[in-house]
């Protein structure tokens, strides 16, 4: 069996590795097309498809009458994505400036939003009026984004647009639908994979779950982001970032607790996650708003913290 998972880790890994590239030039055709800013065109086609494994485990999760599994998906993946993604992609292709009025906005709706999850589960429970408020803020946040970009497209000189260009679209579209699938299959593979030979090396379930499941979740994300760090495409990388923590703090949590409201039985075991998941967003936002990019002192900063949280959460599991 670990063979068998070594070898399926390895080619299902390959094939992800092999198909990121090919998503960014897939996109920038797309983006070309419909005069679209690469951060809306990342937030709207790579994070909302990078999201459909974590919306189907709340979903998954919340039918089986656990909802709280998603809870801790939601929350993990948001200090992944504001720690150790964001640290890898400034390592690997320098600083990431927050040029224009809908980034920097973006990026104090996104410190907002992260700690949405956080700020609703403080009477311990997470109701359907929760729920209804969160998929709310969402249809707001895409209807704000929307009309930022009409704004500016308006501002641009008409182009003709011929038939030609409108087939191109439809092969750049069809090309990316099945990249994004073979990519987040072979994401599951891979998660799928490391699960299993953990298991098999008797690593125990708790270190499974924080070097499996929740960087397993973020593995989407954290490549796109170091492909498109690689080809200098960091508008890309932000509006990646930036939706994969709305949507599923947003459309994600309101799913789930529609479908079962969230009740914490133990509120104290999010403690230290809690309060890890503040203290990046407060960074994340200051970064952001300071100095206007995050360069690589911050990054480390932002590594020191998520290497931080593995460790408090090691210890925590340990005593």
């Amino acid at each position: 069996m670990l063979v068998e998972n070594l070898i399926l880790f390895i080619s299902a890994f390959s094939i992800f590795v092999l198909t990121g590239p090919k998503i960014v030039e897939y996109l920038a055709q797309i983006g070309r097309y419909f005069r679209w800013q690469e951060f809306t065109l990342a937030f709207v086609l790579i994070a909302l498809a990078g999201s459909i494994p974590n919306l189907l485990l709340g979903v998954t999760s919340a039918l089986h009458g656990k909802p709280q599994l998603s809870l801790g998906d939601i929350i993990g993946g948001n200090i992944v994505d504001l720690t150790l993604v964001i640290a890898l992609a400034v390592f690997i292709g320098g600083s990431l400036p927050a040029k224009g009025s809908i980034l920097r906005d973006s990026a104090l709706i996104t410190a907002l939003i992260a700690i949405l999850p956080a700020l609703l589960m403080l009477d311990g429970t997470i109701s359907r009026w929760d729920g209804l408020f969160s998929i709310a803020i969402f249809l707001s946040y895409i209807w704000w984004l929307f009309s930022k970009e009409k704004k500016l497209n308006f501002k641009k000189e008409k182009e003709e647009v011929s038939f030609q260009d409108f087939v191109s679209l439809l092969k750049s579209f069809g090309k990316l639908v099945l990249a994004l699938v073979v990519l987040l299959v072979s994401v599951n593979f891979v998660v799928e994979s490391v699960v299993n030979i953990a298991k098999e090396l008797n690593i125990p379930v708790y270190l499974i779950g924080i070097f499996g499941i929740a960087l397993g979740n973020a593995l989407p994300e954290g490549y796109m982001a170091i492909v498109s760090a690689k080809r200098g495409k960091k508008d890309l990388i932000l509006g990646d970032l930036m939706g994969s923590v709305i949507i599923p703090s947003t459309l994600g949590l309101g799913i789930v607790s529609l479908i079962h409201p969230i009740v914490l039985e133990d509120y104290s075991s999010f403690l230290i996650a809690r309060i890890v998941l503040l203290v990046s967003t407060l960074l994340f936002f200051v970064f952001m708003m300071t100095s206007r990019e995050i360069d690589k002192k911050e990054a480390i900063v932002l590594l020191g913290l998520y290497l931080t949280f593995v460790i408090l959460e090691i210890l925590n599991q340990i005593w």
